[in-house]
């Protein structure tokens, strides 16, 4: 907990492994590592060395205003003029448990590549606004304050460029393809943290937090928003009447997934979104079915 920086400026470190660098090390190995009894070494090769390496810089912190070059904009509105695409995927806590730490590991991992093959826009580490980039996020407050972040500084930049001002922002300020990597239920989304669904619509205390949350960001969506929920289940009935392995179109023909948090959701986001959410486990990777609900129902 020793500070970078000494009051006036200058840099703490003196180049010696003393107690608080030692220190730090267990704590490193402990909080990030999984690591029951650290010993504060970092052998070469070992596995503090390899968790070190593939550390990553936290975030940016969204609640500040993003910085978006003329040069980007222009990139953006050139390649989406209806609304830019954005991808969200929870950064999970470690547990200490390889097993459970794998599985969340894909999250990032699939967000990364759809955010690079769809252009996805994201803000970077030290708050640039950049295309390829997917946005990670600890919580609904973190989802809120980065779409909004993005969406105010791509409305200022336009406005900017053009010396107009408009009462609606035009569509390319916003975003229409919302793509959330999660863990997911038939009720809902995992949006916070290890076996806790905040976002979800199961009873009616959760329904009108789900309702106030996107009534929040609908702003900063486009009219004809597609929700691509890269979640377990969370296309699925929630009424128990559908099996929770959904393989084959002969199984999911039998129900409409009327009962499941994404027609929710499709209802929520008004008759021209369209919703895209998968029917059995897999999360990412292995989940081979989906159903589409509101405007784009059965024409994929």
């Amino acid at each position: 907990d020793i500070p970078a920086l000494t009051a006036d400026g200058k840099s703490n470190a003196d180049g010696v492994c003393g107690n608080g660098t030692k220190a730090a090390i267990k704590k490193f190995q402990k909080e990030k590592v999984g690591i029951a009894a650290p010993d504060g070494r970092i052998d070469p090769g070992g596995k503090t060395w390899k968790a070190l390496i593939a550390f990553k810089k936290p975030p940016a912190d969204t609640t500040q205003p993003a910085r978006l070059t003329p040069a980007t904009f222009a990139k953006i509105k050139q390649t989406f003029p209806d609304g830019f695409t954005v991808a969200i995927y929870l950064d999970y806590d470690k547990t200490g448990r390889p097993a459970k730490d794998a599985n969340n590991a894909e999250f990032p991992r699939a967000a990364t590549a759809y955010a690079k093959f769809f252009s996805a826009v994201g803000i970077d580490a030290t708050g640039n606004v950049a295309m390829g980039l997917p946005i990670a996020v600890k919580n609904l407050d973190q989802i809120s304050a980065a779409i909004h972040a993005l969406h105010a500084v791509m409305n200022k930049e336009h406005v900017r460029s053009t010396n107009v001002s408009t009462p609606v922002p035009p569509p390319f300020t916003k975003i229409k393809v919302l793509a959330l990597f999660a863990h997911g239920q038939p009720y809902g989304l995992n949006l916070l943290g290890i076996g806790v669904y905040n976002l979800r619509m199961d009873s009616p205390a959760a329904l009108t937090k789900m309702q106030a949350f996107f009534g929040g960001i609908r702003s900063a969506l486009t009219t004809d928003v597609h929700a691509n929920l890269f979640a377990c289940h969370a296309g699925r009935e929630t009424d128990k009447t559908e099996p929770q392995g959904i393989w084959y179109l002969e199984d999911a023909d039998k129900q409409d997934g009327s009962s499941s948090f994404a027609a929710t959701l499709a209802a929520e986001l008004g008759k021209d979104s369209s919703v895209y959410a998968h029917l059995s486990a897999g999360h990412t990777v292995d989940n081979y079915s989906a159903r589409v609900f509101g405007k784009q129902a059965g024409k994929d």
